[in-house]
């Protein structure tokens, strides 16, 4: 009778250390998945803001609307980042206000492109 006591707790002991490992192991995966993505992401803003300014001389050049200038924003970003266009909308959007807020649009005027005053 010990020695089935003894197999049983040993199997739940067993069973315990395993799933400790596992917590730990999903733990550390993600604190450092997270520290990567952090760093990540400074790098990727920057590359969506230089491809929405980039973006914004074009649809000034070429007298394109908003959807032009955001569909080809999505499409260079999303080439250059390796991201999928679906996952950077929420960020170019971010880039575009941020250009807004800092007075950096752009229109075209004649044959010149000109900054926009509002």
């Amino acid at each position: 009778m010990s020695e089935e006591i003894l197999t049983i707790v040993l199997s739940i002991l067993s069973a315990v250390v395993a799933g400790a490992i596992g917590i730990v192991t999903i733990y550390v995966k993600r604190k450092w998945s997270a520290e990567i993505e952090s760093g990540q992401f400074a790098t990727v803003m920057a590359q969506v803001l230089q491809v929405v300014r980039g973006a914004e001389m074009m649809g000034a050049a070429f007298g394109w609307n908003s959807e032009a200038k955001k569909e080809w924003a999505l499409k260079e970003a999303a080439r250059l980042t390796g991201i999928p266009a679906e996952n950077l909308k929420t960020l170019i959007e971010a880039a575009v206000a941020q250009i807004k807020a800092a007075g950096e649009e752009l229109m075209r005027q004649g044959q010149d492109v000109v900054p926009k005053v509002v």
